[in-house]
C-alpha cells in the first residue's frame, strides 16, 4: 500500500482524507501496525484503482461486520447489546425526568385530616361549643389555615350547609374551637345536623373529614 502511494505520489494525508481517517491510521496501516476494517480495504482499492493483492492487503474478507468502524478515528461502533443498553438507560432517564416533571407541574391532591371533639351526646341548647381536631395529613403537607363548623336543621334545604362559626385559631395544639348561637342563628327546635371543613393555606379543603353528627336542639 506504501509503495502504490508513494508511487502515486500521494501523501498520506490526501489518502487519509480521501478514506475520511486520520493520517496516523494510514501510517499504521503502512506500517503493519493495525489491519484496515473490510469497509476500508474496499475504499482503499476503488481509490488506488487496483486489488487488495496489489495492495498487499490479502487474506482479509471484504464483508461488512456489524463492528465497522467510525470514519475519523477506526474505534470500532458498539455492539447491539451496547447500544441495547444505552437506550434502555435514556429510556430509564426521560421516563424518571417525565415523573419529576408531573409531580411539579400535577401534585397529587392534598387533603388535611381532622376529628370530632365536641359538642356529645344527644341534645344541644342555644349555645353550642364547637370543637376538633385540624392538622396537615402528611408531613411537609401545608398549614391548617381555619375550620369551618357547619349545620342545617328543619326548614334549611339540606343540600345547603350554613356556617354558623369559623376557627382560624387554634386554642391547643391542631385543636380550633368556636361557639355559635342556635337562636341566633334562626334555627329551629329539633333535629339538626353538624359537621366541620378543614381549610389549608393552599386551599385544599376536607369537607366532613368525620362524617356528619345528628342532635336535638332544645332551647334553653
Amino acid at each position: 500500500m506504501q509503495s502504490e502511494r508513494r508511487r502515486r505520489g500521494w501523501s498520506r494525508k490526501y489518502v487519509a482524507e480521501q478514506l475520511e481517517v486520520s493520517e496516523y491510521t494510514i501510517g499504521q496501516w503502512e506500517r503493519g501496525e493495525h489491519t484496515p476494517y473490510p469497509i476500508h480495504i474496499q475504499k482503499l482499492c476503488t481509490l488506488f484503482e487496483t486489488s487488495a493483492e496489489a495492495l498487499g492487503l490479502t487474506g482479509i474478507p471484504l464483508e461488512v461486520h456489524e463492528e465497522q468502524v467510525d470514519s475519523k478515528t477506526s474505534i470500532p461502533r458498539p455492539k447491539r447489546w451496547q447500544l441495547l443498553f444505552s437506550i434502555l438507560g435514556i429510556t430509564l432517564v426521560l421516563v424518571t425526568a417525565a415523573g419529576i416533571s408531573r409531580y411539579i407541574l400535577f401534585p397529587a391532591h392534598v387533603k388535611p385530616g381532622g376529628a370530632w371533639i365536641t359538642p356529645t351526646g344527644s341534645t344541644a341548647g342555644d349555645v353550642i361549643h364547637f370543637a376538633a381536631y385540624a392538622y396537615p395529613t402528611s408531613k411537609g403537607d401545608p398549614e391548617i389555615d381555619h375550620v369551618n363548623f357547619t349545620m342545617y336543621w328543619q326548614g334549611v334545604d339540606p343540600r345547603t350547609w350554613k356556617v354558623v362559626c369559623v376557627a382560624y385559631t387554634p386554642i391547643s395544639k391542631d385543636v380550633y374551637a368556636c361557639d355559635a348561637n342556635l337562636r341566633l342563628l334562626g334555627a329551629t327546635p329539633g333535629p339538626i345536623i353538624i359537621s366541620f371543613d378543614v381549610y389549608d393555606r393552599q386551599g385544599n379543603v376536607n369537607f366532613a373529614p368525620n362524617g356528619k353528627h345528628h342532635l336535638n336542639y332544645v332551647p334553653s
